[in-house]
């Protein structure tokens, strides 16, 4: 009902269905939130994200992560920034799209060597940057000027998508040698 109430337009009556559930003690799960922060109803959705942060039902990493991006979206990056610390506050760990969506916002407001240590992060922890984030910080480079160190990470990203494609040539040449069938489990 919250969601076809915002997607009609309709927030007072979401909010009245909203505050139903709590009083009664149901959590309106996290599709709920999402679809209200995603439905571009930006002020509902983030009041709504306020107070379920004050009502300390627990969050995931997608709504903290829509959250940054809405935020990010409108050009407030201190507010993302706060909503990612936020989440590690919680013991929520950052994803490739938090990570994503903090290095863009960082490149979008001119703050390319932040961007550069998120990234940083990234690759410390052991995660593979997406190709968003590679075309976030390449773009964030190119926009201030430094285009050598955006070909040098354009090289890193070509030299890490053909790394895992060598790979799976080799896995795929081995499960031949090893007669096993290809694209199949058992």
């Amino acid at each position: 009902m919250i969601n076809t109430y915002c997607k009609d337009g309709k927030l007072e009556e979401a909010n009245k269905v909203y505050k139903v559930m709590i009083e009664k003690g149901t959590s309106p799960g996290l599709v709920v939130y999402v679809e209200t922060l995603c439905s571009w109803k930006l002020e509902e959705g983030l009041r709504l994200f306020s107070a379920v942060l004050d009502s300390r039902i627990k969050l995931g990493v997608v709504i903290f992560s829509s959250v940054m991006d809405t935020y990010v979206r409108i050009g407030d990056l201190v507010k993302s920034v706060k909503v990612y610390r936020r989440k590690l506050k919680e013991g929520i760990s950052p994803n490739s799209v938090s990570y994503t969506i903090l290095i863009n916002g960082m490149c979008q407001d001119g703050k390319v060597a932040e961007a550069c240590g998120i990234f940083g992060q990234i690759l410390k922890c052991g995660s593979v940057p997406s190709v968003l984030t590679y075309s976030s910080l390449i773009d964030g480079m190119c926009r201030i000027g430094n285009v050598k160190d955006a070909f040098q990470l354009w090289l890193l990203q070509i030299e890490t998508i053909e790394g895992r494609l060598r790979d799976a040539v080799k896995v795929y040449i081995q499960m031949g040698v090893y007669n096993m069938k290809r694209n199949q489990i058992w």
